[in-house]
């Protein structure tokens, strides 16, 4: 039996909370097996006929291809931009137990969490860092 074809979604937003959220949004319905929040990075691009800057965290997202429509809608309902930027890319080649991983782990149930299972919202990192200064997070960005 072939493995189930993999995708890499990408967003970006306007803050690392707004970031950290969709990433537990995907993780939480199983819709990806991973979500990486980088950031801050400096994107520029045209809005509204003018050239815009803005400071923006990026979620790079991996899930099956027979999950990619729900994880795209589930971003781009969430998402504050009036225009997100989510695209989905093919996974052409990887190592195979990593590939194998992700599509054992994106399952699209929610899983039941146990009573010894950390949540989002019990796990801290001390060395992350929250958005303090973002430009207009409600319009689109690259």
């Amino acid at each position: 039996m072939a493995e189930p074809a993999i995708i890499q979604i990408t967003t970006a937003t306007g803050s690392f909370g707004e970031a950290d959220a969709l990433a537990a949004l995907l993780l939480d319905r199983r819709l990806a097996a991973c979500v990486q929040v980088a950031g801050p990075v400096r994107s520029r691009y045209w809005w509204q006929g003018a050239q815009e800057s803005a400071t923006e965290w990026l979620c790079v997202v991996k899930t099956t291809a027979e999950l990619a429509d729900g994880a795209i809608a589930a971003i781009a309902a969430a998402h504050s931009y009036e225009v997100p930027e989510v695209v989905a890319t093919p996974v052409v080649a990887g190592h195979p137990a990593y590939l194998a991983w992700v599509a054992a782990q994106a399952t699209g149930e929610p899983a039941s969490l146990s009573p010894m299972t950390p949540t989002h919202d019990t796990l801290t990192d001390d060395t992350s860092t929250d958005d303090t200064s973002t430009d207009d997070a409600s319009r689109e960005t690259s």
